[in-house]
């Protein structure tokens, strides 16, 4: 098992699990794709979402707003 060495920031914690959910709970692709094409979505998605171009941009967590 690889270690993280730095932590995510909440920010990214917030956009990595909407990510998460968005992709996994999808009714079409969600459930039976691989590790692989999970993993593949996921990284594209947030990538996205750090560069201000994803829909998880203006998420507000705990009274604060997170904008890209």
């Amino acid at each position: 098992m690889t270690s993280r060495s730095t932590r995510y920031s909440v920010r990214e914690d917030v956009i990595l699990t909407q990510v998460y959910l968005d992709i996994s709970q999808d009714p079409i692709t969600g459930r039976y794709q691989s590790v692989t094409t999970l993993w593949s979505h996921m990284e594209q998605k947030y990538k996205e979402a750090r560069n201000g171009f994803g829909e998880y941009c203006n998420l507000q967590f705990s009274n604060e707003d997170y904008n890209c």
